[in-house]
């Protein structure tokens, strides 16, 4: 999964998050694993799953999401998957594998509604 030709869905990186699990009052510390979505070489919208959420319900964003906090829960859901760790001295075998959030589940949802999901970031309603 990667940005081709200025276009496509791009790993951007893990952050800290806090998630508060539904029927619970205390906050757990995780992860929220961030996309960039390409398009014309533009960052047109950010793409995210916090990894704590049972659900991996996918989230979208303005490009500034990560700073807003501002992040539309969507009806898709994410899957995991094993990927390798890369190694540490630098070599070509990996340290391990770890869980992580599947981009390609996430190319399943957005490619499709690419231009649903523009249209209600960017287009006002009338």
């Amino acid at each position: 999964m990667a940005k081709i030709n200025g276009n496509g869905l791009a790993y951007r990186e893990d952050v800290a998050e806090a998630w508060l699990a539904e029927g619970s009052d205390s906050l757990v510390e995780t992860t929220r694993s961030v996309y960039d979505m390409w398009i014309g070489d533009r960052r047109v919208f950010l793409v995210s799953v916090v990894n704590a959420d049972p659900g991996l319900q996918i989230q979208i964003g303005k490009p500034d999401a990560l700073a807003t906090h501002q992040w539309h829960l969507s009806d898709g859901q994410a899957v995991k998957g094993l990927h390798p760790v890369p190694a540490a001295d630098g070599g070509e075998v990996p340290d391990g594998l770890v869980e992580h959030v599947d981009g390609t589940s996430l190319q399943q949802y957005v490619y499709p509604r690419l231009p649903l999901i523009l249209t209600k970031m960017y287009v006002p309603k009338e």
